[in-house]
């Protein structure tokens, strides 16, 4: 019984190290001043980095353009989908992006939460001032809210994207 304790507490150990030590990897958690390359872009909100890792933009939601069906990724794009990953993919795939962060820094499925720039543009804002993306808020990242609601309102007043 002794021997199970102190093989448990070992690998319990080992395991908090070994996590431990693959986080000091993980480039973004460390540091938002950074800048990272865009590999892929998955969809309007979604994109991928050259260190692997998958970033949702905060704030924002953009029509999908796949769905999980029976446990498998199948294409079926809903309205303005193409659309804004298209924009998505012109802004930032293949190029340097610096990501802010707010309260939360990972969603339920792991991706990296964050707000994206490309120099001073500011790629979340702009995909709703497009009418390309609604409003996702949710607590406690609300740092920009209050200018993506601003942008939602332009983009319908100014009937674009999904707002014709």
């Amino acid at each position: 019984m002794k021997i199970k304790k102190v093989l448990r507490s070992f690998f319990l150990k080992r395991g908090l190290i070994g996590f431990l030590f693959f986080l000091s990897f993980l480039h973004i958690g460390k540091s938002d001043d950074k800048n990272y390359y865009v590999t892929r872009v998955i969809d309007g909100d979604t994109i991928e980095l050259e260190t692997g890792e998958l970033v949702r933009y905060i704030g924002i939601d953009t029509p999908e353009v796949r769905e999980k069906k029976n446990g498998r990724w199948i294409y079926r794009p809903q309205p303005f989908a193409e659309e804004a990953k298209a924009l998505n993919e012109k802004w930032v795939e293949g190029k340097k992006v610096h990501l802010e962060r707010d309260v939360e820094k990972f969603d339920k499925y792991g991706r990296v939460l964050a707000y994206v720039y490309v120099d001073d543009f500011f790629v979340n804002e702009a995909l709703v001032r497009q009418g390309y993306a609604r409003l996702l808020t949710i607590r406690p990242d609300v740092k920009h809210a209050h200018d993506f609601k601003k942008a939602l309102e332009e983009a319908k007043k100014n009937h674009r994207g999904m707002w014709k």
